[in-house]
């Protein structure tokens, strides 16, 4: 959900509004999608197996027809974890694209791939803590070796090197695809490199398939704009998205037309916008602030495992106190709902200060491995010990901080939200939005990747808050 976000909100240029959504919000469609701009849709396909990661791709390439987008993007984790490989090729049969451009670089984040090796802060992937992902490790560092494995279409690679001269990119472009390569790994140390990779797709939209991290997408954006393209889709992380209501903007004789000119994926909608409004209010719902300067406390739910998020907390709690609770795991897996309630009635009379976080203790060498059933069910609790701390306390001028693509979907899933409506990026990676439907409707919320940011980020958002720079 996190990658959804970071990379969805880079189109609000192109237009509004953008709604950020889970996969089961598009069969049966919701009345409210016939306004959007564009929609990132998460799949949360990362921990699945590679069947289960196709099958559920293949639902949404099959929405996807009917929504008749005018641009797709492929978002993939910037790291790599998932079913990478897989999920591409689900795109390239389905939706008739010749090649993928996979460019997972993200340079503001420190993630960049030279000699195609794909590092973190110059770190080769495989030596970073996401070689250690408990769930989905990543064992390799080369990007092709990792497609390789995933794919069932030949892989090739396109160096730094040639970015140089005019028309240099294009021209190794088309070697790999006389190659018979499907998917192409591209390098990029630097945003410009990702520009490049945009104005090519630009220029064969309908053929190459964009695929990347919010790198690309800020590239991608920046070209549609740019050039006086229409507005944009995005997609999330191991998924697709879509911009409804558009024309597709291939050629005649492309072979996505050829493909899809008889049922599957339209090509041409002249459809209009309706005027149709998003979600009201649900019954008990809690009555979010309009995003603004009004911010007076912040409320983390941070159930990443991440180092980096935990050392952004102890920052942030240093240099403006607040309430800390990180409940045992054991405690997540074996808590009824009274004990939530119980517990969040314990942490409102704690909190006067203005931050509450709340996190998952560290597990120690010698607890038993969390499986996956054991991790979402403790984070459904850890967002359920939320839903009742807003539930029962004061809403007004609370923003909500989410940290983890599993706990702001564990978040969404619990509270019973629809969608997030994306505004704007507050910081590299942190995403401002409001949350649509369920008891949380209204709710400004602030998503973040687990490894996304600096020691300092956290201040620097709260500090952001407090001045009103958010709004």
């Amino acid at each position: 959900l996190t990658g959804a976000a970071d990379t969805g909100v880079q189109f609000v240029a192109t237009g509004t509004p953008i709604y950020l959504i889970p996969v089961e919000s598009l069969q049966p469609r919701r009345p409210w999608l016939a306004a959007a701009n564009c929609i990132s849709i998460y799949t949360a396909t990362r921990q699945l197996s590679p069947e289960e990661s196709t099958k559920r791709l293949g639902s949404v390439t099959d929405a996807l027809a009917e929504l008749r987008p005018r641009w797709i993007y492929k978002k993939i984790d910037s790291c790599l974890r998932g079913n990478v490989g897989a999920e591409i090729d689900v795109l390239l049969d389905a939706l008739g694209f010749d090649t993928a451009l996979v460019a997972p670089a993200l340079p503001a984040q420190g993630r960049t791939t030279i000699g195609g090796i794909h590092r973190v802060h110059g770190r080769p992937l495989a030596e970073t803590e996401f070689a250690k992902d408990p769930v989905t490790p990543v064992a390799r560092s080369s990007v092709a070796e990792i497609l390789t494995a995933q794919t069932m279409h030949p892989v090739g690679r396109v160096d730094l090197s040639e970015y140089g001269d005019p028309g240099r990119l294009e021209h190794a472009v088309r070697r790999e695809r006389n190659r018979g390569c499907r998917l192409i790994a591209c390098d990029a140390a630097e945003q410009r490199h990702l520009d490049r990779i945009a104005e090519l797709v630009a220029g064969e939209a309908g053929i190459l398939l964009p695929v990347g991290s919010a790198g690309l997408a800020t590239s991608l954006a920046g070209r549609l704009v740019g050039g006086g393209e229409e507005p944009a889709s995005v997609s999330s992380d191991a998924t697709v998205g879509s911009s409804p209501f558009g024309h597709a903007p291939c050629n005649e004789q492309s072979s996505r037309e050829r493909r899809h000119s008889e049922g599957g994926c339209a090509i041409r909608s002249e459809r209009r916008h309706q005027d149709v409004r998003p979600p009201a209010k649900a019954a008990g719902a809690v009555s979010g602030p309009p995003l603004g300067p009004d911010f007076e406390r912040l409320l983390l739910v941070c159930g990443t495992g991440s180092q980096v998020t935990r050392s952004q907390i102890d920052a942030l709690l240093k240099r403006y106190p607040g309430v800390r609770h990180n409940p045992d795991p054991k405690w997540l897996l074996d808590a009824t709902a009274e004990a939530a309630r119980h517990r969040a009635s314990r942490l409102l009379e704690s909190w006067t200060e203005s931050t509450l976080a709340l996190g998952v203790r560290s597990p120690s060498p010698r607890d038993p491995r969390v499986t996956p059933e054991q991790a979402r069910k403790g984070l459904e609790v850890l967002a359920g010990l939320a839903t009742e701390i807003l539930r029962a306390g004061r809403t007004d001028g609370l923003y909500l901080f989410l940290s983890g693509g599993d706990t702001a979907e564990a978040f969404l899933r619990v509270s019973g939200g629809e969608a997030i409506e994306l505004r704007h990026e507050v910081l590299p990676g942190l995403v401002l939005g409001c949350l649509l439907g369920g008891m949380a409707d209204g709710l400004p919320v602030i998503t973040k990747a687990g490894a996304f940011g600096g020691e300092q980020t956290l201040v620097a958002l709260y500090e952001r808050l407090s001045t009103g720079a958010a709004s």
